[in-house]
């Protein structure tokens, strides 16, 4: 069983790296700007670059959370079943 915690700790951890990664790839600056209307479609191909890393981000997130859930389950059923609700409300948030 500790085994088998470690490898799964492991590819949680892999899944956050590739999640920051995916995170920063999906940041598109003509988005945020101020004349963001008038900035999207001279720059279509990073606005389409950005949602596809956002696509990505989801599954991502949804994989950490349901690989962590057993490990926290052995400590607090309650904390782990919080720990993937907000960790699934938490993106839609950014």
């Amino acid at each position: 069983m500790e085994n088998r915690n470690k490898q799964i700790s492991k590819i949680a951890g892999i899944l956050i790296i590739l999640g920051i990664i995916t995170g920063i790839l999906s940041i598109v600056p003509a988005v945020e700007s101020s004349k963001f209307l008038e900035e999207v479609y001279p720059n279509k191909n990073q606005v389409l670059t950005g949602g596809i890393f956002q696509f990505f981000l989801v599954p991502i997130y949804v994989g950490f959370s349901l690989l962590l859930y057993p490990i926290l389950k052995q400590f607090s059923k309650t904390l782990s079943i919080g720990f993937i609700g907000f960790d699934l409300w938490q993106p839609h948030f950014k």
